[in-house]
């Protein structure tokens, strides 16, 4: 959302279905997990919130055309910014051992799974389970 990592002091969860928080905490959150907790939020310093975010949509206030042009001009196409935002979702996503692969490529906006499978190949020369072995994520 700010274009950077945001280290996170705690995850609190309203209700998780399982005790065991290893699969959160682990490869997932890195800091204090609490679950059943009554509400749900990300705790992060204070000085993190005042940071402007990335997730710009109305306020840019410009046409989809006038946005294609403003790319273009800095040398960035539209298909190249949404493949980066795509990729670092899925990132994201591929984290998660609840979710299915199908999940993380609907959630990014891919048509089907087989779309994010290619695209994953072609940018991190792996599969999308590939890469999940790689950091340990269990499903």
């Amino acid at each position: 959302m700010a274009g950077v990592e945001l280290p996170l002091k705690e995850v609190i969860f309203l209700h998780v279905a399982s005790t065991d928080l290893n699969p959160y905490v682990a490869p997932f959150f890195e800091c204090t997990v609490r679950i059943d907790a009554g509400e749900k939020a990300l705790v992060v310093q204070v000085s993190l919130v005042d940071m402007p975010m990335l997730q710009a949509g109305a306020a840019l206030a410009m046409s989809p055309r006038s946005l294609q042009r403003r790319l273009g001009e800095s040398a960035l196409g539209f298909q190249a910014v949404l493949d980066a935002v795509r990729k670092d979702i899925a990132d994201i996503y591929l984290r998660d051992p609840v979710l299915i692969v199908l999940d993380v490529a609907l959630l990014p906006g891919y048509a089907e799974q087989s779309s994010l499978t290619r695209f994953i190949r072609s940018c991190l020369a792996s599969t999308a389970t590939g890469c999940r072995r790689k950091r340990g994520v269990v499903q």
